[in-house]
């Protein structure tokens, strides 16, 4: 399942659980319509949202290897 599929939208940003913010503070992603990894900036341990059709949501590790994240639809009790 696509980011969008799920209702994810990086560019709105993602709400944290944060006491000392109003509504737990919301985080905008690094957004581009290109890969991420075409723009020359460090991305480590960051989450990146490339907005293309469909949008992507991607992760950059510690020692800089990328990882595209899905969305996997789960039931819980």
């Amino acid at each position: 399942m696509t980011p969008q599929e799920a209702g994810f939208d990086g560019a709105k940003g993602i709400r944290l659980n944060h006491t000392a913010l109003p509504d737990g503070g919301i985080y905008k992603l690094r957004r581009n319509a290109n890969p991420p990894w075409k723009y020359d900036k460090d991305c480590r341990n960051q989450l990146i949202w490339q907005e293309s059709e469909p949008p992507h949501l991607f992760y950059c590790n510690g020692d800089g290897e990328w990882f595209e994240l899905s969305f996997t639809p789960i039931q819980y009790q």
